[in-house]
């Protein structure tokens, strides 16, 4: 009879490996949709749905179901002697876990024999693996039998400093480095571009532990497009297209699968101008979700969308005919449902708030006939991302844009004037193209665009206006011009990842609080340093100009002891 001296193997949850963190290059997908573990094409084939971990003992798990195949090496065990001391990495401890000693053995025949007693369960030939479960049951080479050696259920956890805790009593040796902190998914394979067929990795930023997953449809994200003869819905991630088909026209005069409407809309109310020359639509009571605007009524063309017309109607996509020349106040704010908008190419005026707060707004187009958009027009329209503007803009009016999610965007040349906190609180804002046309930028225009990484003001400005760029705090480079004479209060205040700007020779001014905040603000270069002095109330200090004349110094003068001062620089003749 051959004997085993029992370990028994009591594999814990390990909180984060041993290893240093690396990108993981363990599971491929075969042609035919089989996982791919090292290089060895296993029985598990990849579903829709699949989701793919890797145990704490580093076996391929899918869906749930724990499978045989290794993934990785260097996770470490916590483990029980025979004798039922707690054994870490393979040394023994002076920790007991348990009292009894077990005695299993594999008899000539090849039965299991526990405690001297034959059992029915017959080990197959080869190498012979066998531990407990934490339950109490003998496994052999990681299959649970029905024969439980340990009546009670010893408990071993990892606690949140890292170390093992054996049936509550916490131990003094240390498992792990620290608890799992997982980072964001990414893509494993750049060459599978479909969100549903994916292979997605997070991993601890400590340590080298890793979850993995295949992407499933609910990965995609969809949008509605629309033709005059077709609506589908194509991925912004992968650019697959869905649902693919005509429109089919329902009784309200919209499609039933898209609610494009087809048909001029019934429910829609109107008015005949003082004149007889016109007609304006004044409020909408139809049920369609979709809204084509007809560009006749009774004879009459229908020349403006009055104020407050579909204001918080329930309504998704509008069409509005090239008839139409003006879009009065408020007349689609708080179209929460909004996401489609065709503006006519006879349109020269967008009012104020005309837009304001569609917030399922995600696209404009502004025709060249535009050349007026008054403030607020498309105030929190919190998913509007991508707006072309009219060629024929001559101004961007306060707040026009403010929190919106735009991303980028190009000023036409037409623009002389961007007014007062036109992009205000646009997050999402990272780069944009000011033309030379512009002469005017006004005050916070671009205040709390927190992802704005850089910027160039064209060389017809002549003032930084007060809170201009305050909050930017991912701006790390500006260029102002040689044209800027003043800079206002608190421009740049909190401009927190900042760490080098050149002031021009021409500046004579420097409002209180310009820097204030620019922690990181390490340089700062006057390019004519002479002749500064400060003034705070009737207190008056003047600088020297070798210390004006060091940017290292300069920038501490800046953003500490003098920030709350106003900078002057005198002529000299």
């Amino acid at each position: 009879m051959k004997k085993i001296y029992l370990i028994i193997l009591l594999t814990i949850a390990i909180a984060c490996a041993l290893s240093a963190c690396g990108k993981p290059d363990v599971i491929e997908i075969s042609e035919d949709g089989y996982y791919i573990v090292n290089g060895t094409k296993t029985e598990h084939k990849v579903e829709e749905e699949s989701d793919i971990e890797v145990s704490d003992d580093g076996y391929l798990v899918v869906n749930g179901e724990k499978t045989e195949y290794k993934v990785k090496e260097d996770v470490p065990n916590v483990v029980i002697s025979s004798d039922g001391y707690l054994v870490i990495n393979g040394e023994k401890t002076e920790h007991k876990v348990i009292e009894t000693e077990i005695d299993v053995e594999v008899n000539s025949d090849g039965f299991l024999v526990i405690n001297s007693e034959k059992t029915e369960y017959r080990v197959e030939k080869g190498p012979v693996i066998i531990d407990v479960s934490l339950d109490g049951y003998v496994m052999v080479n990681a299959k649970k039998t029905i024969y439980k050696v340990i009546d009670k259920t010893v408990n071993i956890e990892i606690s949140n400093d890292g170390y093992i805790v054996v049936n509550g009593n916490k131990t003094q040796f240390k498992a792990v480095h620290s608890v799992h902190t997982f980072g964001a998914w990414t893509l494993y394979d750049e060459r599978i571009t479909a969100c549903d067929k994916q292979i997605l990795y997070t991993k601890c930023t400590g340590c080298s532990e890793t979850k993995w997953k295949v992407g499933s449809f609910k990965d995609h994200s969809f949008k509605r497009y629309y033709s005059e003869s077709r609506h589908w819905d194509k991925c912004e991630k992968c650019n697959e297209v869905v649902n693919n088909s005509d429109h089919t026209e329902g009784d309200d005069g919209s499609c039933t699968a898209c609610s494009y409407p087809i048909s001029d809309t019934s429910g829609l109310v109107f008015r005949i101008s003082s004149d007889n020359s016109y007609a304006s639509v004044v409020d909408y009571e139809g049920t369609s979700l979709g809204v084509k605007i007809p560009s006749t009524y009774n004879g009459l063309p229908v020349r403006v969308i009055s104020e407050y017309a579909f204001q918080k109607k329930n309504i998704i996509v509008v069409r509005i005919p090239d008839s139409v020349t003006t879009i009065y106040r408020s007349a689609f704010m708080n179209c929460v449902h909004l996401a489609d908008v065709t503006i006519g190419n006879s349109v020269t005026t967008i009012d104020m708030y005309a837009f304001a707060n569609c917030s399922s707004l995600t696209d404009i187009v502004i025709p060249n006939s535009v050349s007026r958009i008054e403030s607020y027009a498309f105030y929190k329209c919190s998913k509007l991302e991508n707006i072309t503007l009219s060629d024929s803009l001559k101004t961007i009016r306060p707040s026009v844009f403010e929190r919106t999610a735009i991303k980028n965007i190009t000023i036409p040349d037409s623009v002389t004037y961007i007014d007062n906190g036109a992009f205000l609180g646009c997050k999402n804002l990272t780069s944009i193209t000011i033309p030379d046309s512009v002469t005017y930028i006004g005050s916070s225009v671009f205040a709390g665009c927190s992802a704005l990484e850089s910027i160039t003001i064209p060389d017809t400005i002549t003032k930084i206006l007060s809170y201009t760029f305050s909050g930017c705090t991912k701006l790390a480079s500006i260029t102002i011009p040689n044209s800027v004479t003043q800079i206002e209060s608190e421009a740049f205040v909190n401009c927190i990842n900042l760490t080098s700007i050149t002031i021009p020779e021409l500046v004579t001014l420097i409002e209180e609080s310009a820097f204030a905040g620019c922690a990181y603000l390490k340089e700062i270069i006057l390019k004519n340093p002479n002749g500064w002095y400060c003034v705070l109330g009737g207190k008056t200090i003047t600088i020297e100009n070798n210390e004006t004349a060091d940017p290292i110094l300069t920038a501490q003068y800046f953003t500490s002891d003098y920030s709350a001062f106003i900078w002057i620089r005198k002529s000299i003749v």
